[in-house]
């Protein structure tokens, strides 16, 4: 074991390097899940031959969107942490501007992946319960991408 990783911060070298590779490995996860949904979506109205998609494949294209930009971020994990002298953090490569820019990626993806999330259950359950159709969602789904 390395010197500058003594256990006085309550962890060890083996727990900080899990502590940076867990979010890659849910990351990944996600982003091909995120991944297949946009593939299996852009498929679905590929194949209808109609070019024509609903509000809810719309929002949940959008969220499916979003969710990989969050992906990616947690993905880049500890990489675009710059390094310092007294730094215990595994696998910090980066500099303070990839870094910013890691934090607007996860910023914009914790913001507007919950944001779909609850448009597509309240499209749901406007269509489900109240039977709504595509075009009264339609004129709401315009606010709702806006906000």
């Amino acid at each position: 074991m390395d010197d500058d990783w003594a256990e006085d911060d309550g962890y060890t070298r083996v727990q900080g390097i899990s502590m940076a590779n867990g979010p890659r490995i849910a990351a990944l996860f996600s982003l091909l899940g995120s991944s297949l949904i946009i593939m299996e979506l852009l498929e679905d109205n590929k194949s209808s031959g109609k070019h024509r998609t609903t509000a809810t494949t719309r929002t949940l294209f959008a969220l499916s969107v979003s969710d990989i930009f969050l992906s990616f971020g947690w993905l880049l994990s500890t990489w675009p942490m710059p390094p310092t002298d007294d730094s215990k953090v595994w696998g910090n490569y980066g500099n303070i501007s990839l870094c910013n820019m890691q934090a607007t990626i996860i910023q914009f993806g914790w913001v507007a992946s919950p944001l779909f999330n609850v448009v597509l259950g309240l499209f749901y359950l406007l269509q489900i319960r109240y039977n709504w159709n595509d075009a009264r969602l339609k004129k709401l789904e315009v606010w709702f991408h806006g906000i």
